[in-house]
């Protein structure tokens, strides 16, 4: 998260947490989760705040890890057969984020 203009303004201008995290999850899929503020809120009931990247997502990735642990079971049966455009097949993490965020966009209540 250093590496981004967000941390403190050490890092590159323009190069937010949202593009370091999508940029490591496409590298490693199965062990870099993506944040963002659609999953932030989700879990914390609140907007990250602007700027907050330093230790903000260090309040996320616990929550997120628990629930990947006991839902595994669920979203790994409903993306069994899913595979990306280049024929992997989708990982939890990103499964979970796909989830999540069109939960959030969606406002379904269930």
């Amino acid at each position: 998260m250093v590496a981004t203009g967000e941390a403190g303004g050490t890092g590159l201008p323009g190069f937010k947490a949202v593009a370091a995290t999508k940029i490591l999850h496409r590298k490693r899929p199965h062990l870099v989760p993506i944040f963002d503020r659609s999953i932030y809120q989700f879990y914390l009931e609140e907007r990250p705040a602007p700027g907050a990247y330093k230790d903000t997502p260090r309040r996320l990735w616990p929550l997120l890890q628990a629930d990947l642990r006991s839902q595994r079971q669920w979203i790994t049966g409903l993306t069994a057969a899913i595979r990306t455009p280049d024929g992997r097949p989708l990982s939890l993490l990103r499964a979970a984020d796909i989830i999540i965020w069109e939960h959030t966009a969606s406002g379904c209540d269930g």
